[in-house]
């Protein structure tokens, strides 16, 4: 036998009212969902000038270490310019300002680094900085290995 006056898919509650939600109630949480996330999309995705450092770094690393590679497959130096680097990073980009400090007494002159065929290259210092935030890459003259330093606050020079 069926119950009367409940439409099918309603309960009654223990005191014998039908359960479930009115119309007002869920217009009622629509507007309040559509406002959180109106908030939500006008903040905009948030952004760590701390991982965009590491990534713009890991990216110059791999672009150097390739260069490298090429000087020694090839048996000839190979150049990489300040400029290069900058178009590099841009390609992804990034936000990230780069300078690149070669000793001032290389023929190549500052601004350029070199990785000759035996895989050592110009001692250089790579500085990457964003925001307030920077981290420095050092190439080793010897070896041409790249150490990249910590994250740290930038001091501007």
């Amino acid at each position: 036998m069926r119950s009367r006056g409940i439409s099918p898919g309603r309960t009654r509650s223990a005191n014998g009212a039908a359960a479930g939600f009115t119309l007002i109630e869920m217009i009622v949480v629509l507007a309040v969902l559509g406002l959180v996330l109106t908030i939500v999309l006008q903040r905009g995705p948030t952004r760590s000038p701390s991982l965009d450092l590491r990534a713009a770094s890991r990216s110059l690393t791999d672009a150097l270490r390739q260069a490298r590679g090429r000087a020694i497959a090839t048996d000839r130096p190979v150049l990489v310019t300040a400029l290069q680097a900058r178009e590099a990073l841009a390609r992804l980009g990034s936000r990230v300002t780069l300078e690149l400090h070669s000793p001032p007494g290389e023929p190549t002159g500052n601004g350029t680094l070199r990785f000759d065929a035996d895989g050592g290259a110009t001692a250089a210092l790579i500085r990457l900085s964003e925001g307030d935030v920077a981290l420095d890459l050092g190439i080793d003259w010897f070896s041409g290995q790249i150490r990249q330093g910590a994250v740290r606050p930038n001091d501007g020079g």
